[in-house]
């Protein structure tokens, strides 16, 4: 199979508000101190919605790990940090991208596979959200760099003149999976699955 990368140089002006953001999310487990507030750290980034959504761009990569419990601390930090920053970009913009994969399962266990495939094999997101235990099921990682290669691509090409807009229901980016593109064929990247 052929693999096409596209390397996106990215060049972002330093903001230390995104990093302070994710770094008070990850540091509490995704769940932020009451006196910081989760809306509090959001609206930070609207201040400045291109330039962080650069600094989120620029810090999206895949991950190794398949699953981030909602009660325990994180095993992958760095794991936390990637989905912290899927959700910035989905409440800043209204975006979700989603791939296909090339792997027999989406997911080892079959409750991952239920999230992930909900709308299919061919439009799996980066991470869903099990609401009820606020546990994320991983995307596999063929599909993370997909949905990254897109991001970094929408970026190049949208970043910088997007109308961004802070996102109003907490369904429409921190789950993960209710977001809705309004063209389809743009926010998914077809690729052949294996039987």
């Amino acid at each position: 199979m052929l693999v096409v990368v596209l390397a996106v140089a990215l060049e972002c002006r330093p903001t230390p508000l995104v990093d302070h953001a994710l770094d008070a999310l990850v540091a509490e487990h995704g769940r932020p101190n009451p006196a910081l507030g989760l809306a509090t750290l959001l609206d930070e980034l609207m201040k400045d919605p291109a330039a962080a959504a650069c600094t989120l761009v620029a810090g999206l990569h895949p991950v190794s790990t398949r699953f981030i419990s909602g009660y325990w601390p994180p095993r992958d930090p760095d794991a936390l940090r990637v989905v912290w920053r899927i959700r910035a970009l989905c409440f800043m913009t209204g975006l979700n991208f989603r791939a296909s994969t090339a792997r027999r399962h989406t997911h080892p266990e079959a409750t991952g596979r239920q999230f992930l495939e909900r709308e299919g094999r061919q439009r799996i997101p980066f991470f869903a959200t099990w609401m009820s235990r606020d546990a994320v099921y991983l995307a596999p990682y063929d599909t993370q760099r997909s949905i990254v290669d897109q991001w970094r691509r929408w970026l190049a090409k949208e970043g910088s003149r997007f109308q961004y807009r802070a996102g109003q229901k907490i369904d429409d980016w921190y789950f993960g999976i209710s977001a809705r593109p309004k063209n389809r064929s743009e926010l998914t990247e077809e690729r052949p699955s294996i039987k």
